[in-house]
C-alpha cells in the first residue's frame, strides 16, 4: 500500500459499520503499531435526509505521540449516498488529508450512467502515479461506501468483494471466512465473528514508503459483533490485525461506540 493506503483502508472498514437507519452512531478508534497507540480515529454516522435509505459517512483520523512527529498525518473522510438493498449507490465523496503539511484533495462526483467526476490535488502524474481509467472507476465506490455495503448485510453474505477507487488508488477489499467465536475485549464482550478481510491492489500504483505490504495482496484479522451492537442493525468491527513489512503487526481497536 502506499504511505497512507493501509491505515486508511483498514479505517474506512471500520467506517462501514456505522447504521443506516440510527439517528447517530460514533465509534472511536485506536492504531496500534508495535505496542505503541500511533493513530486515533472518530467515525460517524448522521441522516442525510433521504430517508431510512440514505447515508452519510465521516471519518476522522490523525497519528498521535511520537508518530505525530515523525509521520504527521490527519485526513477527513466523508461520503453521501443511498443503500438498496445490499447495493451501496454513492452520490458524493470527499477526502482531506494534510501529509506533512502538504494538503490533499480527492473529490468524486456520481452520476448514473457516468464516471464519477474527480478533482485531485495533487494529480495521479504530479504523484508519478499510474492513472486509473474512467471504465474502471465506473465500475467502483468510494471506500466508504464499499465498506458500507460489504458489512451492510455481513451475516447473509459472509463472502463478498467491493472494487473500490479512492480517487488515487483502485483495489478489491472482500470479508471471507467468516466464523462464530466468543469475544473478549474491554469494549465488548460476546458472541461475535472471526473473518479475514482481502485486499488486493490492481491500479494506481506509485513507489511506497509506509506500511508496505507483502506483494499485491494481503489479508488482515477481523473480529465483528453482532447486530445490535451500540445500537447498529450491521455487524460492528471491534479489531482489526495486518502484519506490514517496515513496521511489523499494526491493530486497530475499537474503544468506544455509542449511539
Amino acid at each position: 500500500m502506499t504511505r497512507r493506503t493501509l491505515p486508511v483502508a483498514l479505517v474506512m472498514m471500520l467506517t462501514g459499520a456505522t447504521p443506516a437507519r440510527a439517528a447517530d452512531v460514533r465509534l472511536s478508534y485506536e492504531l496500534n503499531v508495535g505496542g505503541m497507540t500511533a493513530a486515533t480515529a472518530e467515525l460517524r454516522f448522521t441522516p442525510d435526509g433521504q430517508g431510512d435509505s440514505g447515508y452519510h459517512l465521516m471519518s476522522d483520523l490523525r497519528t498521535v505521540g511520537l508518530a505525530a512527529i515523525v509521520l504527521p498525518f490527519t485526513s477527513r473522510a466523508e461520503s453521501r449516498g443511498q443503500q438498496v438493498g445490499t447495493q451501496s449507490l454513492p452520490q458524493q465523496y470527499r477526502s482531506d488529508n494534510v501529509w506533512r503539511d502538504i494538503p490533499r484533495l480527492v473529490q468524486l462526483t456520481y452520476q448514473p450512467g457516468s464516471p464519477p467526476a474527480r478533482v485531485t490535488v495533487p494529480t495521479p502524474a504530479e504523484e508519478g502515479r499510474a492513472p486509473v481509467s474512467d471504465d474502471e472507476a465506473s465500475t467502483s465506490l468510494d471506500p466508504l461506501a464499499a465498506t458500507f455495503a460489504l458489512l451492510h448485510d455481513q451475516a447473509a453474505h459472509p463472502a463478498s468483494s467491493q472494487q473500490v477507487f479512492d480517487g488515487r488508488r483502485l483495489y478489491r477489499l472482500g470479508l471471507k471466512d467468516c466464523t462464530a467465536r466468543r469475544i473478549d475485549l474491554p469494549v465488548y464482550k460476546g458472541d461475535g465473528w472471526g473473518c479475514q478481510i482481502t485486499y488486493r491492489r490492481l491500479g494506481g500504483r506509485a513507489d511506497e514508503v509506509m506500511f508496505q505490504l507483502q506483494g499485491d495482496e494481503q489479508q488482515a484479522s477481523l473480529l465483528l459483533a453482532p447486530v445490535g451492537t451500540f445500537g447498529s442493525p450491521v455487524a460492528v468491527p471491534l479489531r482489526v490485525e495486518v502484519d506490514t513489512l517496515n513496521f511489523g503487526g499494526l491493530v486497530v481497536l475499537l474503544t468506544s461506540g455509542a449511539s
